[in-house]
C-alpha cells in the first residue's frame, strides 16, 4: 500500500510541475479584440489553456491510469506546450480579419488535438458556440483496407450538379467505388493527418472516424471551395470528380414539443467569415423537409443520405418490430412527433429451415421506448427492457438462438446493459457485474458529501448507494488517489419475467460499440454467455456521474470559449461472482477497461457486401456458428 500511495504522490507532483506561468502580455486589449468578430487574442488563449490544464489535472479520472498506460506520461506538459504554441504565434492585427478567423479556428483544432492525446473516446473538446460541419455530396467509410464511397446525400450532390464542370461526372460516382485521393493527395495520407484529433480510446475508432472526416467534418476545415476526388471504379480507368464544399451550422433545436418549427441556426460570426473569404456556401436552406402528416417543415440533418445506414434492418430480417426513443415529456396519450431515433428493433431470421432471433440494439440512453411510428401520437411507452424481456421469452419458448446486434451501439445508462445481461441469462445462473472506481478529488468528495442521492431511483445502483460512499471514505483515510474497484451492482442472476434463456447467443461488435456497449460486451465476456464476433469494441474505461448540484464535471473556462464533460468514474471488468469490493491496491486500474476492448473470439471485419447488402455477411457468419 506504501509503495503505491508513493507512486501515486510522485505522479500528482509530476502533473504539478508541469504547471507553467501564464504569458500575459498581448498586443491587443481582450473584449475590444477584433473588428468584424470576437478575436481570441494570445493573451486569452493562454488563460482558457490554463483553466483548462488545472481542471484536467486535479479531475480527469483516467490521469494515472493514463500515465501506467505510457499514454500521457506527463498530462500537465501537453498544455504547456499548447500555451508555448499560442505564445509563439502571438496576436493578429485587426486590420487582417481572415488571419483573425483563421487563428480563432486554429486554436480550437488545436486544443481538440491536445485533448485527443489523452487517447479518451469519452473526453473530447468542442466549442461552447458550436461550430460548423463542412461537407460535401458523399458519405465514405473503412472498409477493409480501403476508403469507399458508402452513401450519396442526394440533395447534395443534385445541387452540385447545377454549377458542376461536367455534371454527367457524377453518374460514375457510385457507392461502393473506391477513393483514391483528394486534391492529389493519397487518401490514405489525409486520413493519417486527421486521424490524431479525433478523441478515441482505440485506434481502430479514431481510423474509422478519421476517415467519415473527409467528407464531412467540423475541425481542419478546407481553405477552398472545392477538392478534386479521384475515384477507381472496379473496372476501368480512374476519373476524378470536382466537389464542391458547403457549411452546415450547428445547434440542436430545443426538444420541448412546444417547438414543432425548426429553429434558425447561425454558424460563429469567425467562421462565417471565414466561409465567405474561402468561397463555401451555406447549406442549412437543403436540410428543410416537408412533413405532409403534420403540414409542417422540419429539420433533417440527414441530408437524406442514401447508402449505408448504420440503423437500417439487416437484409433478410422478417417480422421486425422497431421501438424508438419515448420522450421524457411525453404524457400519453400526447400527439407529438417522435425523434425517430431508433433504440432497438427484433425480427427473426431464416436459413435452411430454421429461424434465429435477432435484436438489435442502437443504444443504452433511453429509459422509456414506443412502438409509435414516426409522426404519429405516441401511446404507448414502456420501460426499455420490457420489449427486450418479451422477445427473448418468446426466443425461449420457441427454443430460438438468438444473434444480439452490437456494432453501432454508443452507450448510454450502464443498468439497461445490466437488465440486458439478466433476460439473455441462463436458468439458475449468476454472473459478476462489472466495476466502478472513483478518483478522491474536491469535487468528487462534493459531490458524493453534498449530492442529493436519496432522490435517485432504487435500481441497486452501486454508484450512489453505501457502498461509494464507504470506499470514498476509506479512500480518504487512507489518503489514497483512487477508491477500492466495487461492482456497479449485486450479482446479476436471471430475469423473473424470462425465466432464464439457455439458447445460444451470438454477439455482433466493432469499434463503434462505445461505452455502456463496452460495459455489455464485458458483462457478456465474464459471463461466458455465448461467442463475440466481429474485431474489437471503443475501449472505453470511463464515464460520467452526477448528483443534485453536481451534473458530473461539466466545464467552462472564464472566459466561455470550451465546454468540456470530464471523465470523473471509472468502470471495467468483472471480478468473481460474490465478490463487490476488490481492496487491492492496484485493482481499480488493472480492472479498468480504459484502452483494454473486448476482443472478439470470432473474428469477423467488415466486407463491402456488408454496407451495401444489409450486413449480409455478418449475419451469415453468424448462423454458421450458430448452426
Amino acid at each position: 500500500m506504501r509503495q503505491m500511495n508513493k507512486v501515486i504522490v510522485l505522479l500528482g507532483l509530476l502533473a504539478a510541475s508541469c504547471r507553467a506561468p501564464v504569458n500575459s502580455s498581448s498586443k491587443l486589449q481582450d473584449q475590444f479584440s477584433g473588428a468584424s468578430f470576437y478575436y481570441l487574442d494570445s493573451s486569452d488563449l493562454q488563460q482558457v489553456l490554463t483553466d483548462l490544464r488545472d481542471m484536467v489535472v486535479d479531475n480527469y479520472v483516467l490521469l494515472s491510469i493514463k500515465s501506467a498506460l505510457g499514454i500521457v506520461v506527463a498530462p500537465g506538459q501537453l498544455f504547456n506546450d499548447a500555451i508555448s504554441r499560442e505564445v509563439t504565434r502571438g496576436d493578429v492585427g485587426n486590420d487582417q480579419k481572415f488571419s483573425q478567423a483563421s487563428s480563432n479556428l486554429a486554436f480550437l483544432d488545436d486544443v481538440q488535438k491536445t485533448i485527443a492525446m489523452f487517447q479518451d473516446t469519452h473526453f473530447s473538446s468542442r466549442a461552447l458556440v458550436a461550430r460548423s460541419t463542412v461537407l460535401n455530396g458523399l458519405q465514405v467509410d473503412r472498409i477493409g483496407a480501403d476508403v469507399l464511397v458508402t452513401g450519396k446525400r442526394s440533395k447534395v450532390l443534385a445541387f452540385d450538379q447545377t454549377l458542376a464542370r461536367d455534371p454527367l461526372a457524377y453518374d460514375g460516382i457510385v457507392n461502393g467505388i473506391k477513393v483514391l485521393s483528394i486534391d492529389g493527395i493519397p487518401v490514405e495520407d489525409l486520413v493519417s493527418k486527421l486521424v490524431p484529433f479525433i478523441s478515441s480510446s482505440t485506434r481502430s475508432y479514431a481510423d474509422i472516424r478519421a476517415v467519415q472526416a473527409l467528407s464531412g467534418r467540423s475541425f481542419q476545415l478546407p481553405e477552398k471551395a472545392f477538392a478534386d476526388w479521384e475515384f477507381q471504379p472496379p473496372t476501368g480507368p480512374a476519373f476524378t470528380v470536382r466537389l464542391p464544399y458547403y457549411y452546415l451550422a450547428n445547434a440542436s433545436p430545443p426538444a420541448t414539443p412546444t417547438t414543432p418549427l425548426p429553429v434558425v441556426i447561425a454558424p460563429r460570426k469567425d467562421e462565417k467569415f471565414f466561409f465567405e473569404t474561402v468561397g463555401i456556401a451555406p447549406l442549412n436552406e437543403l436540410t428543410l423537409d416537408y412533413n405532409d402528416e403534420q403540414g409542417v417543415w422540419a429539420n433533417s440533418r440527414a441530408l437524406g443520405v442514401v447508402g449505408f445506414n448504420p440503423r437500417a434492418a439487416p437484409k433478410g430480417l422478417v417480422g421486425a418490430k422497431v421501438w424508438y426513443d419515448a420522450p421524457a415529456y411525453v404524457v400519453p396519450p400526447a400527439t407529438v412527433a417522435i425523434s425517430g431515433r431508433e433504440i432497438h428493433r427484433t425480427g427473426y431470421m431464416m436459413k435452411d429451415g430454421k429461424a434465429y432471433g435477432v435484436l438489435q440494439i442502437f443504444g443504452f440512453g433511453s429509459h422509456k421506448v414506443t412502438s409509435s411510428t414516426v409522426g404519429s401520437p405516441v401511446t404507448d411507452p414502456v420501460d426499455f427492457i420490457a420489449p427486450v424481456q418479451q422477445f427473448v421469452k418468446e426466443l425461449k419458448a420457441a427454443g430460438m438462438p438468438l444473434i444480439l446486434d452490437l456494432r453501432f451501439n454508443g452507450g448510454g445508462d450502464p443498468m439497461l446493459s445490466i437488465a440486458v445481461l439478466s433476460a439473455l441469462a441462463k436458468t439458475g445462473e449468476t454472473y459478476p457485474s462489472t466495476i466502478r472506481g472513483l478518483r478522491v478529488t474536491r469535487i468528487m468528495r462534493q459531490m458524493i458529501d453534498e449530492g442529493n442521492l436519496e432522490s435517485l431511483p432504487d435500481f441497486n445502483h452501486y454508484d450512489y448507494d453505501q457502498t461509494t460512499i464507504d470506499q470514498l471514505k476509506i479512500a480518504v483515510s487512507n489518503h489514497t488517489e483512487y477508491t477500492s474497484a466495487f461492482t456497479l451492482t449485486d450479482d446479476v442472476a436471471q430475469d423473473p419475467v424470462v425465466g432464464g434463456y439457455d439458447q445460444k447467443i451470438i454477439t455482433m461488435v466493432t469499434p463503434a460499440c462505445i461505452s455502456a456497449c463496452d460495459g455489455m460486451s464485458m458483462l457478456l465476456q465474464r459471463a461466458h454467455r455465448g461467442d463475440i464476433m466481429g474485431t474489437t469494441t471503443n475501449g472505453t474505461g470511463a464515464g460520467f456521474i452526477g448528483s443534485g448540484a453536481f451534473t458530473d464535471i461539466q466545464w467552462h473556462d472564464r472566459f466561455e470559449v470550451l465546454a468540456l464533460r470530464i471523465p470523473n468514474r471509472l468502470f471495467g471488468y468483472g471480478g468473481a461472482v460474490g465478490q463487490h469490493v476488490f481492496s487491492n491496491p492496484t485493482d481499480y486500474m488493472t480492472m479498468n477497461g480504459e484502452n483494454h476492448p473486448v476482443v472478439a473470439n470470432i473474428q469477423y471485419v467488415d466486407a463491402v457486401a456488408d454496407r451495401l447488402d444489409g450486413a449480409s455477411g455478418w449475419y451469415a457468419e453468424a448462423i454458421s456458428h450458430l448452426q
